[in-house]
């Protein structure tokens, strides 16, 4: 028996080449915290990659005790090109008189000897390399104490997203029933996991934490396992099993993942991260390829079933990408009851990392092989795995457009709904979703009368909540379980950040096309015309805008038209309808490697539709939605079955947005033209609320409130520094003649009128005073901290807080503060000049 002394595995960190630019994408899973280890019941390196099993040496010499003198890495061999940069797994058809298998350099020494590595034995592109002249394994007695303490951990870093627990019965219970999805079945959030689908083949867990909350997929991955007693002991065993065959780091590696004790958190890893390159000409059109392993045990699809399954999938985003991905080839590989017996192995979130690198091996390939390339590693089960799987229905890896990815898939969910096979096309294609970089597709729900609130660090504010799968209408919401062969068309603002929808299918609207625009849209499975709208909201963001009905893709949904279907979920009342225009949040940010994550959140209309109250997905005509702070509101003018005219109105300037709280003054003081607005550079006004006003600005409000038309300005101006002709000459010497203002005193004979001053809050208490002359007696005793009885403005500074025309500030104790000389802010005005003509 060979042994495995601790000096050996001793590797240092170095920078790899790195992979394809494709390479960035952003895993998502939906395991709890999965430890990425391979099942316990695992041993000797069972359900590890057969390329890179126990090198057997038929005509090796018997074990002699001796250490050897060389370290042999069996992986620095040339390997074949599989087309992609990261992929080192050797060519099945090698030399097959070596006696050994691929993983093994051809000429390793036996016990006690040393072997020269061939100078023409290139690895991948990224692969760990080994300095010929290190320790060789020896045999021996497989000493745990002799075991190394680290091996190298070095590849491709997957990053797997959060999944939502959800089912087909739930789906198919909404469909068909119109019953709400329950919280156990649509509210369970279960937190992704990051991996490290290494170069050699095995794909490892790490602990988030590690790499940080920005790592993504594809960046370069390099640093070295920590083995403790229990993953040298499973090392310790392997070597035994091997017969006097040399281990490879990937079979020592997979040895130590299997046996890593689940009671210390599995594996411990430590490394660093090289920043992957960010992708180019994502959006040109390509053709993608699926590898499709089935793995035996539970239910039996045949062969022709599962290839028409992933096929229809893969047309589905042949379709709604438009052609960029255009065409979709699928490998399916003979089943495998490799894990036939193992019911935990295929369902588990821990052997996840184990099946994907066990089916990349059927293909001669490495699970990193498939991060970048084009491809899809497709691993499917027929299980109904429910908890062991923390209930979800699909796995998969983040990416961008055309970078590939890996997916896992349990069919068997389909079961306790009674549903075909071919139930299961929009789970597939949900899951492909991700490996083109598309997030889930939710919908938010608010109690009261709130239909949308504040958004920070990516959750909404109270009282709103966002249900992430909660869009029926969205392939990547709990549309994945609907529309059998044809799942639901993918919403406009997902396409649109994807980059695939052509320029005219999508409309921009800003404020400066006018204060009100009216489109009219096609609905959303259609595959021409104008589609969806992008509105620029201002403060509130940009958010999309759609119509759906029962047509074009959306017709295997096959919703009632009169139906209400209800997805309420976590206290907040939710339904959708057969049709109607939809609001739509989208978040397009792309990473710096690339990577993409566009989710989408309807935004919904409080409506009351065939007796049931609350939040409609679809808004039906007549009715409006406004995103919260936006500047701008959907109403739906009408709609028929294949198109929608809507209309969208933009507040009176572009920084005031309907939930403003002073927008019914500041309209009407556009209405009136009393404010100019401040040009933002866009095209678009802005009021700008707590500007402060200046003494000419006010001048011109009060002017065009009370001024006769016919009034004519003196040839000789009252005030020192206004001079005839100047700007608001006529308002300001109107000022002067209705004895509002005489001035302050000047340098000179005539008092000063001091236009672009700032004007004080005593000030303009004093002119409106003047400008309403009130019949108006102040209290004795003042209201106020800060404004004694004796003031000469206190009876105007009364008046106006008593009207209510200007407020005061409470104070922890004592009476509250006018703050006199403080500054008037143009809201300000607004509210007191609205107060006080009503």
């Amino acid at each position: 028996m060979r042994s495995f002394p601790r000096s050996t595995v001793c590797a240092a960190l170095a920078v790899a080449l790195l992979l394809s630019p494709d390479s960035a994408l952003a895993l998502g899973m939906a395991p709890d915290r999965a430890r990425a280890a391979v099942s316990d019941e695992l041993v000797g390196g069972e359900g590890l990659d057969p390329g890179r099993g126990v090198a057997e040496d038929p005509g090796a010499e018997p074990d002699t005790g001796a250490e050897p003198d060389t370290w042999i890495d069996p992986d620095t061999g040339s390997g074949s090109d599989t087309g992609s940069g990261s992929d080192t797994t050797p060519d099945p058809a090698g030399d097959a008189d070596s006696g050994a298998p691929e993983s093994a350099v051809p000429g390793a020494p036996g016990p006690g000897g040393t072997a020269e590595v061939d100078g023409e034995g290139d690895t991948a592109a990224g692969a760990h390399e080994h300095a010929s002249d290190q320790p060789a394994r020896a045999t021996g007695t497989a000493d745990e104490a002799e075991i190394p303490a680290e091996l190298p951990v070095a590849g491709t870093l997957i990053v797997l997203a959060d999944e939502v627990s959800h089912t087909a019965a739930a789906a198919a219970s909404i469909a068909e029933t119109g019953d709400p999805v329950s919280d156990t079945t649509a509210l369970q959030t279960v937190p992704g996991v990051t991996m490290v689908a290494t170069d050699d083949g095995p794909v490892v867990a790490i602990d988030p934490a590690l790499v940080g909350p920005d790592a993504e997929t594809g960046q370069r991955f390099e640093g070295e396992a920590e083995l403790g007693a229990d993953a040298r002991a499973a090392v310790a065993e392997a070597v035994v099993e091997a017969e006097g065959a040399p281990l490879s780091d990937a079979e020592a590696l997979a040895a130590a993942v299997a046996g890593a004790s689940e009671a210390t958190g599995g594996l411990p890893i430590t490394g660093l991260i090289i920043p992957g390159i960010p992708p180019s000409g994502t959006s040109a059109a390509k053709s993608h390829a699926a590898d499709v392993v089935f793995y035996s045990g539970g239910g039996s699809p045949s062969d022709a079933q599962l290839t028409q399954l992933v096929t229809d999938a893969g047309s589905y985003w042949r379709s709604q990408t438009e052609g960029k991905v255009s065409g979709f080839t699928v490998a399916l590989k003979a089943r495998s009851s490799k894990f036939a017996g193992d019911r935990s192995m295929r369902c588990s979130s821990g052997s996840r990392d184990a099946l994907w690198s066990d089916a990349a091996s059927q293909f001669g390939r490495t699970a990193a092989s498939y991060i970048g390339s084009g491809r899809h590693l497709i691993v499917l089960v027929d299980d109904n795995c429910g908890a062991l799987a923390n209930n979800v229905s699909g796995v998969a890896s983040y990416g961008s457009l055309h970078s590939g990815g890996l997916v896992w898939v349990d069919l068997g969910s389909r079961h306790d709904a009674g549903l075909p096979l071919s139930a299961a096309t929009g789970v597939v294609a949900h899951e492909i979703g991700h490996n083109l970089g598309i997030g889930h597709g939710g919908s938010r729900v608010c109690t009261g009368t709130a239909t949308d609130s504040r958004v920070s660090g990516g959750k909404p504010a109270a009282p709103c909540r966002d249900i992430v799968y909660g869009d029926p209408y969205n392939v990547m919401g709990i549309g994945s379980w609907l529309g059998g062969r044809r799942p639901p068309a993918l919403p406009v603002a997902q396409k649109e950040a994807l980059g695939v929808l052509p320029k005219a299918a999508v409309r921009t609207v800003t404020a400066a096309g006018g204060r009100s625009q009216t489109f009219t849209l096609a609905a959303g499975g259609a595959t021409s015309g104008v589609r969806g709208l992008k509105v620029d909201g201002g403060a509130g963001g940009t958010f999309h805008v759609e119509y759906r009905s029962m047509s074009g893709q959306d017709t295997g949904l096959a919703l009632q038209t009169g139906q209400v279907y209800d997805t309420s979920a976590g206290g907040a009342k939710e339904f959708f309808t057969a049709g109607g225009v939809r609001v739509l949040r989208g978040a397009s940010a792309r990473n710096t490697n690339g990577t993409n994550r566009f989710e989408s959140t309807v935004i919904s209309a409080r409506d009351t539709q065939r007796g049931k109250a609350g939040l409609f997905q679809n808004v039906r005509a007549g009715k409006s939605v406004t995103p919260w702070n936006s500047t701008a509101r959907i109403t739906v003018l009408s709609t028929s079955s294949g198109s929608a005219r809507v209309r969208v109105d933009f507040t009176a300037f572009g920084d005031v947005s309907y939930q403003h709280r002073s927008l019914t003054e500041i309209n009407w003081v556009k209405s009136r033209a009393l404010v100019a607005g401040v040009a933002s550079g866009n095209g678009v006004a802005e009021y700008r609320p707590t500007r402060t006003l200046t003494r000419a600005e006010l001048a011109v409000a009060l002017f065009k409130l009370r001024a006769p038309k016919n009034y004519t300005a003196p040839k000789t101006s009252p005030y020192s520094d206004v001079k005839p002709g100047s700007k608001h000459f006529r308002e300001i010497s109107w000022m002067h003649a209705s004895g509002i203002q005489k001035g302050v005193t000047g340098s000179g004979k005539k008092p000063a009128f001091r236009p672009s001053d700032p004007l004080t809050r005593e000030a303009f208490a004093v002119y409106l005073t003047r400008f309403t002359k009130p019949k108006y007696t102040p209290p004795k005793k003042t209201p106020f901290a800060d404004v004694a009885t004796k003031r000469g403005s206190y009876r105007a500074i009364s008046w106006v807080h008593g009207k209510r025309y200007l407020s005061a500030t409470k104070q922890p104790r004592g009476l509250p503060k006018f703050a006199p000389t403080a500054h008037l802010t143009r809201e300000q005005l607004a509210i007191a000049l609205y107060r006080a003509t009503r």
